[in-house]
């Protein structure tokens, strides 16, 4: 508690959302003398404080009602201190990443969260750097994105503070929600096949693979490639996408000389580059080359042609997270490091030909 205690002193003592001491002390007082009772009543009320303690129900929602006109709420660090029993849950949201799959998981973890009466704290994080992923003062859990390094949960492991990721990994205290990799090749191989495409690349130039921080979709979204074209009996292109990098290098190989038609592209970034790529070569979309992806993004709907992908929705992200932490924290249910993989759906755009 002594850590809870030097943070609370370091925000000024403050007992009411952005007042100091003194001036919520005189806002009880206007409350109290307004609903006609001790300030001490309406401190309890307030702060949700039952133990020993009991008001009249016309009185305690008059305090509550003159306490919104006035717009005073508790500071929820300082109830958890008092109570020693924190409802704060750390946010880390990464500083550099601002993609609408987090913005929208974010959005569903909160409503959730909140819902069961617990507060979020953000904190602003660059992705890599591990010794930003801890707080200084007592959580109930954490909502992490993007993990692809497990020594990033080391601070929650050890502390035992149960945790949920997004799009990423996790460990013994925690559960993840990924991208159903697998359902989405599925998804796009499916419809590239049912267009008529037999000759299929993939490009995914990755640079960091085999390494620790190598995310989880880079090899699964490959894996799911290569089963989705197994499984249609298609053969894998022999120089795929990590074995040559640039974008332009990658078309003149794969459909100038072996004839392939469509490119299964990583993510929105990389179906840009080939875009680019294509239009340099003199190649038209989709009339002779067709394009699709694995994620979505608003860029991508304005390119020439709009592209085809598959879409994540991020709030269901967001929720399913949400109810795994207020399960554990609240009815006790273990998170035990498991994972809940959620497909994606098929947008279809205007880059894929039927040949």
């Amino acid at each position: 508690m002594d850590v809870w205690r030097n943070f609370v002193k370091d925000e000024n003592e403050q007992t009411g959302t952005g007042r100091g001491r003194s001036a919520s002390a005189g806002i009880m007082k206007q409350i109290a003398e307004r609903a006609g009772c001790a300030v001490s009543t309406v401190s309890r009320v307030i702060n949700g404080n039952r133990k020993n303690f009991s008001v009249r129900p016309a009185l305690e929602r008059q305090i509550l009602e003159i306490a919104r006109e006035l717009d005073y709420q508790p500071n929820p660090f300082l109830q958890s201190m008092r109570n020693q029993d924190s409802r704060v849950i750390a946010v880390f949201d990464p500083v550099l990443v601002v993609s609408a799959m987090i913005c929208q998981a974010k959005a569903g973890f909160l409503d959730e969260v909140r819902r069961a009466g617990y507060v979020a704290v953000g904190s602003y994080v660059q992705i890599y750097r591990l010794h930003e992923y801890m707080v200084p003062f007592p959580v109930v859990g954490a909502l992490l994105f993007d993990i692809s390094d497990r020594s990033f949960l080391s601070f929650f492991e050890k502390k035992a503070i149960p945790y949920v990721v997004v799009n990423g990994l996790c460990l013994e205290n925690g559960f993840a929600v990924q991208v159903d990799e697998t359902a989405n090749a599925a998804l796009l191989i499916d419809h590239l096949v049912e267009c008529g495409h037999r000759k299929i690349a993939y490009y995914s130039a990755h640079t960091d693979i085999g390494t620790p921080g190598q995310h989880y979709s880079g090899i699964l979204r490959q894996q799911g490639f290569d089963a989705g074209m197994r499984r249609h009996g298609l053969e894998v292109p022999q120089a795929d996408g990590d074995a040559i990098h640039a974008p332009a290098a990658f078309l003149r190989h794969h459909v100038l000389q072996n004839g392939v038609t469509a490119v299964v592209c990583y993510d929105h970034f990389r179906v840009q580059q080939i875009l680019h790529a294509a239009w340099e070569l003199g190649l038209r979309v989709p009339e002779q080359l067709s394009v699709v992806c694995f994620d979505d993004d608003p860029s991508i709907e304005r390119q020439t042609p709009p592209v085809t992908c598959c879409c994540f929705h991020g709030y269901e992200f967001g929720q399913e997270a949400g109810r795994r932490l207020v399960g554990n924290l609240c009815q006790g249910v273990g998170l035990g490091g498991t994972v809940r993989r959620i497909p994606g759906t098929l947008i279809k755009r205007q880059s894929v030909a039927v040949i």
